[in-house]
Parts: C-alpha cells; structure tokens; sequence
C-alpha cells in the first residue's frame, strides 16, 4: 500500500475518506437541523448556516482533520521507524487546521464555516492538548510543515471538494503562519459578542465519531479495552452503524 500514511499500514488518504463517510452517517438530517438552529438561536438570530451548509463543514472538517499527517518529514520518520511506538504525528492538528483554513477560503466560504471547519479541526485533539500546550510546543519545531512529495497522491482527495489545484493549499506552512491563524482563531473564540462559537463541538463530534470508529477498524486485530470497546458499541448503536 502507498503511502501517505494516517498509521503504519493505514493509507492516509483512505482513512480521511471513511472517517468523513462515519461523519456523515453520525451527522444526519435532523442533527443537522437542530446544529443549524441552535446556532442561529445563541447568535442571537444573526448566524444563519443552513442545515446543508453545516453537513458541507463537518465533510470537508473530517476529510481534511488529518490532512497534515502527510507532511514530509512525518512520513520520512514513519518509513524509518516502521513502529507505532516510535512514529509520531505530533501537533498535526495545526497544519491540518492551516490546510483546513486555506480551503475555505478557496472555497469562498464565509467567516462563520470557515471558523467553525478549522477551528474543529484544530481542536480535534483537545482532550490531549490545549491551544496553550500548542503555542508553548511549537518552539520546539525549528521549521514548519511542507506536503511538495505528496501534491500528486493527495490531489483526488482535494478534487472531491472543488479544490482543482492543491498546490496553492498544499505549499509550505511557516511557523509565522501558524502564529498569525492560532491569533485569529484565539480572537474570535475569546470574543464575547460571539459566544456562539462555542457550538464548534457540533462539528467537531462527528469528526471526533468518525475517526474512532475507523480506528477501530484499523485495529481490529488489537486487543482492546473492555471499556473501549464498550463505548466503540455504544457509539455505532448511537449513530447506526456496523
């Protein structure tokens, strides 16, 4: 199997793909309905995002939360180690949000899906790490993010959400880049006039399902947990799924 990879043996490119379709399924039409009003209620009637428009975000969010995986230096270490135990992705949750960031904009999205696509994407690993952690870890990265390797294997991916040419959202992601969206992102999740973008975790579940259950599919052949597998169970019997 070619790579990108998501996890040693794991294509990158297919797991984005099963993680939007478990999204998907999780997200369906009445959530999307009550994520559109409960947004439009807390904004005090003045966010407007279509049931549609939000099925749209949490699609890209999930196809791209892991996009940054394929950095090069990311995949140079995968190859080398070939271990889980000493691979690692660390912080790519930043160039996948930066990755995540500039398609919207390709797109022409507005302020409100764009914030709501990133920003889920960012905090797609909250539970571990913090916007603060983020900031105070990137010292320890003396260069940023480049994908030049991958454009190729990554363009049928950016094809199916309209992005032709992934050169322009794929070029390299300087760390003063990185320091420019964290600042944007923190302004307007911190702005008091806008506490209704706290309902980002309305995309970010789905996403967050999704991955899980791919995960779990990944790896099927690991033991697992009784209490993670209990909650695996849980959550397909939730959104459906086998």
């Amino acid at each position: 199997m070619n790579g990108p990879y998501a996890y040693p043996g794991q294509n990158l490119i297919q797991h984005l793909q099963n993680t939007s379709k478990r999204a998907e399924t999780f997200a369906g039409r009445q959530y999307l309905r009550i994520v559109s009003d409960r947004i439009f209620v807390a904004s005090n009637r003045k966010v407007e995002i279509g049931p549609e428009r939000v099925g749209a975000v949490i699609r890209i969010a999930s196809l791209l939360h892991d996009i940054g995986k394929a950095d090069n230096s990311y995949q140079a270490q995968l190859e080398f180690t070939k271990s889980p135990r000493k691979s690692s992705f660390f912080l790519h949750e930043v160039p996948s949000a930066v990755i995540g960031d500039r398609v919207s904009n390709k797109l022409q999205l507005g302020w409100t899906e764009s914030f709501l696509l990133s920003f889920s994407i960012l905090n797609h690993h909250n539970a571990m790490r913090s916007l603060e952690e983020i900031r105070s870890r990137l010292g320890d990265r003396r260069r940023g993010w480049s994908f030049d390797r991958w454009n190729r294997s990554l363009r049928p991916l950016l094809d199916s959400i309209s992005i032709s040419d992934p050169s322009e959202v794929l070029k390299e992601i300087r760390l003063s880049e990185i320091e420019s969206y964290l600042n944007r992102m923190e302004g307007i999740a911190s702005d008091r006039n806008k506490t209704w973008t706290k309902l980002y975790s309305f995309i970010l579940n789905p996403l967050i399902a999704g991955d899980n259950l791919d995960a779990l599919d990944r790896d099927h052949d690991v033991q697992q947990s009784a209490s993670r597998m209990k909650f695996i169970q849980e959550l397909k019997e939730a959104i459906g799924a086998n």
